[in-house]
């Protein structure tokens, strides 16, 4: 009983000291509150790289689409979906261009996304898959894209594809 009691004064002996000290801190900094908006500096989306435009983006990422969801790729399984990583408006129009495609392909917020599983349709409950590109800085005219797919940890892979603008269309001219 003698020690609780002495272990309860040392408690609130320190609680009381430590409550004092920082009681005590003198906050020089003068904390301004203004009515006037703060000054807006918008960061540029991450996708895009320097050099390409929005549109030219959309382009490189529908034609590495195309030549993905045309490709026979390499995996086993029974998926009910492909979900691409970009925009509704992207996804939207390759739909319409690939209106017959199987597995369909659906818009991203379909997916059922958690980490360690595979990636799943929230309408049917199986498995699906999920295609990105990510695109590299232009050179000399050629844009290096990588086309990936996942399927969850064991379902995974990539093609390279080189582009050219060959008008106003960026046009893939060889994959690897």
């Amino acid at each position: 009983m003698k020690f609780f009691i002495r272990s309860l004064s040392c408690l609130m002996t320190s609680l009381t000291v430590g409550y004092l000290v920082t009681g005590c801190v003198d906050y020089s900094e003068k904390i301004v509150l203004t009515s006037a908006p703060a000054p807006y500096h918008p960061e540029p989306p991450p996708n895009i790289k320097p050099g390409l435009t929005r549109e030219e983006l959309t382009q490189v990422e529908s034609a590495v689409f195309s030549e993905l969801l045309q490709r026979q790729l390499e995996i086993e399984g029974d998926y009910s979906a492909i979900f691409l990583q970009t925009s509704e408006e992207q996804t939207t129009l390759l739909q319409s261009k690939f209106p017959r495609h199987q597995p369909c392909i659906k818009q991203l917020w379909h997916a059922d996304i958690r980490l360690g599983y595979s990636p799943r349709d929230k309408d049917t409950g199986r498995n699906a898959l999920i295609l990105s590109v990510e695109t590299m800085d232009p050179e000399d005219g050629t844009v290096i894209a990588i086309g990936r797919w996942s399927g969850g940890n064991a379902v995974l892979g990539f093609h390279s594809y080189k582009l050219n603008k060959k008008g106003s269309d960026w046009v893939v001219i060889s994959a690897q």
